[in-house]
């Protein structure tokens, strides 16, 4: 194994445990669903996770931004639009938690896990770059996080 390749390894389960735990002090914060409109927010957020979590083969699905060693790069579903609908999902969910009920902790949570989920999307893009041949077409077809924006 390189040496970069156990960082790369190695800041990936950092941001891992840091990105769960921000989702449970999130959680721990705001322990009830939104209400009003940003219930809808919640909603699409499940909804959108759930059908990116769907697509991608079990075998393939993972926690760590380092793919399976046998994965292939999934381009259908919400993936056909971006490439990161897991975390578009959770900054839905996490908008919605934070926008119901807004204090200052609430929303300085949501920043950090917006900070940590950019930073795992950079780190995962390097790999998926380096591990897929299409995968730099497949950025140039599709939106990072938000369509029509980024």
């Amino acid at each position: 194994m390189k040496a970069g390749n156990s960082h790369m390894r190695t800041t990936g389960w950092v941001l891992v445990v840091l990105q769960f735990a921000l989702l449970l002090a999130m959680i721990i914060h705001a322990p009830y669903l939104p209400s009003g409109v940003w219930r809808y927010v919640f909603g699409l957020g499940v909804l959108l996770g759930l059908w990116a979590v769907i697509v991608i083969p079990p075998q393939s699905l993972r926690i760590h931004p380092e793919p399976a060693t046998d994965a292939k790069l999934v381009r259908r579903g919400p993936y056909r639009v971006i490439r990161h609908p897991m975390y578009a999902a959770l900054l839905l969910v996490g908008i919605s938690w934070a926008s119901d009920h807004p204090s200052f902790s609430r929303w300085m949570l949501y920043v950090l896990l917006l900070l940590v989920l950019v930073t795992k999307m950079k780190l995962e893009e390097r790999i998926l770059s380096n591990r897929f041949a299409a995968y730099q077409e497949y950025q140039r077809s599709s939106w990072k996080l938000v369509p029509f924006i980024w």
